[in-house]
């Protein structure tokens, strides 16, 4: 078997599947080594992981959209994560008492039982953490072949291969699979449009079955006809095709419900297949059928939401997406550029340069594959990169930088990864034949040397992981620990049950502390939204809930100082902060005699 072979057989695909699940439990160990070496735990390592543990906890206790007992808010920005995580949650029982040992060190000796319940949340987002990653993977390895399928030789393979395999070593793509976040779920899920797009385009040109029961007249040419053996042979994993056309309609619904501006990627997907209804490659009804299992999704989205919470998208929309700001465009490049947030730029550079020389290489080949193959889509790895670009720029123009927002746009590496390791890929092609040791790897013989090659790049990613996952993944998890965790127990021993906590970060707090929450961002306190930063509404909020208690960062208040109304009661430093919003966040109580004495609080400036 060949590079090659590895796709057009089941057996060979049935490997790469293994191989990519076992990297990602391998990525999963590392990060777990070394944040139960740092902290004694295996904890979230962003607070908005515990946001979507909260909901889902109340899910599966029949209180769904109830962060706090009684009260419906839309906080869980992805309801497809949501739902998967609640329904897998139960599953943790068969694991016993063992998940208590992930919990923070804290929550383990002062309450085992509070450690085995949060225990059982890590667990399960991690669990499934590890089948999104590896799904990821083969998705993008997919995505890939599809990119490339009509080259000859083991180019497809080589950037099917590279572009799995750079998604499964990328530390940014691990920290997202192990961070607690929908982001599995996306990463899965994103670079799908676009291959089942290139396949059914594929499918139809070779006169393959259609969705829709027609058939394309397949092609006489003998190089064509090489080109619709490999179609038909080259379904992932031997899937049938009545799965894939189930499939094909299945994922543009289930965008929105992942993240609702993955839309986004699913309409330009939907103008993919318009483009190629216009040229007669699909039939109208497949991009029609398409377009209404996108809108269908988001529209089924929209009216959960508002039926469940009475708006019709997630809160985190209203709280943190701004109108459309073209002016303001330089000054948001200026944002991600002063953040460091370099990477997706430069893969979209790389991205940008594969396209264009896949353009070229089809456009000067002398093979009638390549020349009639590029009729499915002119350059079928234009898709996933116009896909990357319309949802950058919809980020991009939409969300202010405000610490965090590269997560947001993770998903475009699963889109950009494919075109953006094709120029190694065809430089390869060009050097066979003529340098010895390339000649060796790609031989029939050459497995060997391959395996042996393989092995090295392992043993390489695995040091390097082991060193990012003990500086940065542990690392982030002792801040939020420091900076959430610890706040959080301190109230739950210092204050009456049935206190009631305002805060900026409002996972951990929740399930930690056990005390119900006022959200001073709005993401789960829906009368809050819009307010944030108005410390006036604020103040009355607090009033009219009773608060007793505020977390918060002392850097962040009005000229630094606190308002008249609120007096620290412990201070919490977290050392060597990189992703809490601030190295000192403090526990202050509400002075209800301060409040009686100034109705309005102080804070007839601090407004903005």
């Amino acid at each position: 078997m060949n590079l090659r072979g590895l796709f057009e057989t089941g057996g060979g695909r049935g490997l790469l599947v293994a191989a990519a699940v076992l990297l990602a439990v391998l990525d999963a160990l590392l990060c777990a080594r070394a944040a139960l070496g740092r902290t004694g735990s295996w904890s979230f390592p962003i607070d908005d992981a515990y946001i979507y543990a909260n909901y889902a906890r109340a899910l599966a206790a029949g209180q769904p959209f109830q962060y706090n007992p009684g009260e419906i808010s839309g906080g869980v920005t992805g309801p497809a994560w949501m739902i998967l995580t609640a329904a897998v949650q139960p599953l943790t029982a068969l694991l016993g008492p063992a998940p208590a040992a992930l919990a923070p060190a804290a929550v383990q000796a002062g309450d085992p039982t509070l450690a085995l319940t949060a225990g059982r949340l890590y667990a399960t987002a991690y669990l499934l953490g590890v089948l999104g990653l590896a799904a990821a993977a083969c998705a993008v390895a997919w995505l890939a072949w599809e990119c490339l399928r009509v080259q000859p030789g083991p180019v497809p393979a080589v950037v099917a291969l590279l572009a799995g395999a750079f998604l499964l070593t990328d530390h940014n793509i691990i920290w997202a699979a192990y961070s607690g976040l929908e982001l599995p779920l996306a990463l899965a899920l994103v670079p799908l449009v676009p291959a089942t797009i290139l396949h059914r385009m594929r499918s139809a040109e070779c006169g393959i079955r259609n969705g829709d029961g027609a058939h394309k007249p397949s092609v006489s040419s003998p190089a064509m006809q090489s080109v619709e053996h490999t179609t038909q042979k080259a379904s992932p994993l031997r899937i049938p095709h009545s799965a894939l056309r189930i499939a094909f309609y299945a994922i543009p619904f289930l965008l929105p419900w992942v993240r609702p501006e993955l839309a986004v990627i699913g309409a330009v997907g939907a103008g993919g297949l318009a483009w190629g209804a216009g040229r007669g490659r699909v039939a109208w009804r497949t991009a029609a059928v398409y377009s209404a299992a996108l809108l269908a999704g988001l529209g089924s989205m929209s009216a959960l939401f508002l039926i469940a919470t009475g708006r019709p998208l997630p809160s985190s929309f209203y709280a943190k997406v701004a109108p459309f700001r073209l002016a303001e465009l330089p000054a948001a490049l200026l944002e991600w550029v002063a953040a460091h947030a370099w990477q997706p730029f430069a893969l979209a550079a790389c991205a940008a340069l594969g396209v264009l020389l896949l353009a070229w290489s089809a456009v000067g080949s002398r093979q009638p594959a390549l020349r009639q193959g590029r009729s499915a889509l002119r350059t079928p790895a234009l898709l996933p990169a116009l896909c990357a670009l319309a949802y950058f720029a919809a980020m991009l123009v939409a969300l202010r930088w405000f610490g965090q927002q590269d997560r947001y746009i993770l998903p475009i590496h699963t889109l950009l990864l494919p075109p953006a390791v094709a120029p190694l890929a065809l430089l390869a092609d060009r050097l066979v034949g003529r340098v010895r040791p390339i000649r060796l790897v790609t031989g029939r013989r050459s497995w060997g040397l391959g395996a042996a090659l393989v092995a090295i790049g392992l043993v390489a990613h695995l040091a390097a992981t082991r060193q990012w996952a003990a500086t940065d993944y542990a690392l982030f998890v002792q801040n939020i620990e420091d900076a959430h965790v610890a706040p959080a127990r301190w109230i739950a021993t210092h204050t009456p049950a049935g206190a009631i906590v305002a805060a900026e970060p409002i996972g951990a707090l929740r399930l930690f502390s056990e005390r119900s929450t006022v959200d001073l961002v709005g993401l789960t306190t829906p009368a809050q939204l819009g307010h944030y930063g108005d410390w006036l509404a604020t103040y009355r909020l607090l009033q009219a809930r009773h608060a007793a208690i505020l977390l918060y960062y002392p850097a962040w208040w009005p000229a630094h100082r606190p308002l008249p109304w609120v007096h620290e009661r412990a201070r919490f430093t977290i050392p060597d902060n990189r992703i809490a919003g601030d190295s000192v966040i403090a526990v202050y109580a509400l002075d209800s005699a301060a409040q009686q004495r100034s109705p309005a609080g102080g804070m007839a400036d601090a407004s903005h």
